[in-house]
């Protein structure tokens, strides 16, 4: 469930990053109640989540969706089915050919997915071009701490980052184009 993979909080697994890339609230309850976490403050570190003793998550709220606002999830594994050596999650909006809203989470590459708010920001009101890509692309991989594994080297995960961001944001603006 979607809800047992954040719990676990595994930084390799697919929700962990999906939902934070869509600004996803954890819903947690308890006896003593219900409390909303943001998914960029639910995962605390390996396999380490914000819930408390006694809580579960009762729910992942999404935001709402705007049409004009593609999704793509890029997932680099060594076998079909496996925990992501690295994946990117994305969300695009362009208006006029420009960058109007942009999040971008990476997986598999640090203690838990992770987001750029500065990289994202400044990606706002520029056409999505190659310079662009470049530029996020070592932004975030620049904010990744990746450990060496058996799904891959901490310098191979590193490669992958920026070559990720750039499938994830073409898919997404090929699915725009697409309408």
């Amino acid at each position: 469930t979607i809800g047992g993979s954040i719990c676990h909080a595994d930084p390799s697994a697919d929700y962990p990053t999906a939902i934070l890339a869509a600004d996803a609230v954890v819903v947690a309850a308890s006896a003593n109640g219900r409390r909303e976490i943001p998914a960029g403050e639910f995962f605390l570190d390996w396999f380490e989540t914000a819930l408390q003793p006694g809580e579960l998550v009762a729910a992942v709220r999404l935001p709402p969706s705007d049409s004009r606002t593609a999704v793509h999830y890029e997932k680099f594994t060594r076998a079909d089915g496996d925990f992501a050596t690295v994946s990117v999650a994305a969300t695009l909006r362009l208006e006029d050919g420009a960058i109007a809203a942009l999040t971008l989470a990476v997986g598999g590459a640090g203690e838990t997915p992770l987001r750029d708010g500065d990289a994202e920001a400044a990606a706002l009101g520029r056409p999505l071009d190659a310079a662009l890509l470049t530029e996020l692309g070592e932004a975030l991989a620049a904010r990744c701490n990746p450990i060496d594994d058996l799904r891959g080297s901490a310098e191979y995960r590193l490669k992958l980052v920026p070559r990720l961001i750039a499938r994830a944001l073409r898919a997404a603006a090929r699915a725009i184009e697409r309408g």
